[in-house]
């Protein structure tokens, strides 16, 4: 992939967004009974859709630390907390 084909700031926001907008309708969807019920469709991410948010954040987070390291090796600015 070269520099021109990686999405702009812009793009990546807009697609966080949407990300966001989604993870609120499900959990939002589920409602507090339906987050703690038990996990059948991802087993491995915990025992019910609670921890599996949680499980998907720390996942994204280690991701997020990934890239954070990648720029500051290659001397660029890092993702402002």
């Amino acid at each position: 992939m070269t520099p021109e084909e990686l999405p702009s700031r812009e793009e990546l926001s807009a697609i966080a967004d949407e990300a966001e907008a989604a993870a609120v309708v499900w959990l939002t969807g589920l409602g507090d009974a339906g987050l703690l019920e038990p996990e059948d469709k991802y087993p491995w991410t915990g025992a019910c859709p609670l921890v599996r948010a949680m499980y998907n954040l720390r996942h994204m987070e280690w991701h997020i630390g990934e890239l954070n390291a990648l720029l500051r090796e290659r001397g660029y600015e890092q993702v402002a907390w």
